[in-house]
């Protein structure tokens, strides 16, 4: 079997970003909105994060439905510097383009019961997304992402977040008090585990079978993990592709095919193998096989 070629293998992505859910319109042109964003910014990022003076409107009566946030810290290249932008998107606009996303993403949010709830109570959306970010390491980014997103979060009143790249909806006070105890983490948003049923009549045995993997570490230029499995407690493996996946974003891609990761009791040792992805979106994953009897398909073709 010829493996496909993919023309961005681990999906990294050229602007990364999350869209805010809000029940009630923001008004990004107010000079009281703006002036608690550039003072919040300032005091959490001490001067490495700032609101653009270009996006503040040069009279009461101009309108804006986008604000601009310009990192200052460690850039590579010079030019204009790496920046954040936050959009208004009209309801009719957001409902057209990912309506099936956020579909797919309350369903991978199983772990917050309020989900679907918030999610359906907020009919306004606003995007937040980076650009010029990819000569800055993969935890900057994120990290300096949260610190934008920390902020934004304190000044707008938004009752979701729908984590794109992740593909989960998170819960903005869990997202700021999380940033606020560790601004250096992955969790909450920047990673996703993801669970799927595969249909018994789609097994060569009959058997139930079940995929579960990571997202969003390949968005950062990393690696997503994933398991193909039957007979082992999902909430284990879960575990597993949790731990070994913060384990990757602290120290980079130091697992590789052939190595090996331990997996639900010590003892376990779990073979990582280089493979595509069985659940969208397309990209490479390491697959990592628990071995006979309770892997399923990992064999390589």
């Amino acid at each position: 079997m010829t493996e496909p070629v993919l023309l961005n293998p681990s999906g990294l992505l050229e602007s990364y970003g999350v869209e805010l859910l809000c029940a009630a319109p923001v008004a990004l042109a107010s000079q009281d909105l703006q002036r608690r964003l550039a003072e919040t910014l300032e005091h959490a990022s001490r001067g490495e994060l700032r609101l653009a003076v270009g996006a503040i409107p040069r009279s009461a009566g101009d309108a804006t439905d986008s604000l601009t946030f310009e990192y200052h810290g460690d850039v590579r290249d010079a030019g204009e510097p790496p920046s954040w932008r936050l959009s208004a998107t009209p309801p009719d606009q957001w409902q057209a383009s990912t309506d099936e996303a956020l579909h797919d993403a309350i369903a991978q949010s199983w772990w917050w019961e309020e989900a679907a709830a918030r999610a359906h109570a907020s009919p306004h959306r606003m995007l937040l997304a980076d650009h010029r970010f990819l000569t800055l390491d993969y935890q900057r980014r994120l990290v300096s992402f949260r610190n934008v997103l920390s902020a934004v979060l304190q000044c707008v009143p938004s009752r979701a977040v729908h984590w794109l790249p992740s593909q989960q909806l998170v819960d903005p006070e869990e997202i700021v008090a999380a940033h606020r105890a560790d601004p250096e983490a992955p969790l909450p948003g920047g990673l996703n585990v993801r669970f799927y049923r595969v249909d018994p009549r789609d097994t060569e045995s009959g058997d139930e079978e079940y995929v579960m993997d990571t997202l969003g570490l390949g968005a950062l230029g990393l690696i997503d993990l994933q398991c193909h499995f039957r007979g082992l407690d999902p909430d284990a493996v879960g575990e597993v592709l949790l731990r070994t996946g913060c384990y990757l974003f602290e120290r980079g891609l130091v697992v590789r095919p052939g190595d090996s990761v331990q997996g639900p009791s010590p003892q376990d040792r779990w073979l990582a193998r280089q493979n595509v992805a069985l659940s969208p979106p397309e990209r490479e994953v390491l697959e990592l096989d628990p071995g006979y009897p309770f892997s399923a398909g990992t064999e390589e073709d």
